[in-house]
């Protein structure tokens, strides 16, 4: 799993 994927869909979701 990439932990990246988790960061960026927190980010999006913190933007959102």
């Amino acid at each position: 799993f990439n932990a990246g994927f988790q960061v960026k869909k927190k980010q999006f979701f913190r933007n959102f």
